[in-house]
């Protein structure tokens, strides 16, 4: 996953980046539930380099150890989600 965060000149807003590190964030956070864009908010964020991609990749690392005792992975990403946000003073909106 670190390997889509690098900066790619294809496209100069990052569509494409955003994209395919939203696909990647989706699927491994694996729930059906979760609004596409929470993923989309993360990488975006990572993408504009708002947040860092090492505390994402914390709390990605921390769904899939503990995938089974997790209720809802989706839930439990998005308050990960805010509280990177609100610590980086990133709005949420």
């Amino acid at each position: 996953m670190l390997r889509s965060t690098e900066p790619q000149t294809e496209s100069p807003l990052g569509v494409d980046q955003t994209r395919t590190l939203a696909r990647e964030i989706a699927d491994a956070v694996r729930d059906p539930k979760m609004h596409p864009s929470i993923a989309m908010k993360a990488a975006r964020a990572i993408v504009d380099r708002r947040i860092s991609p090492g505390e994402l990749t914390e709390v990605l690392d921390h769904i899939c150890s503990h995938r089974r005792t997790i209720n809802s992975t989706g839930a439990y990403f998005c308050s990960c989600l805010k509280r990177i946000f609100q610590r980086n003073e990133v709005p949420w909106r």
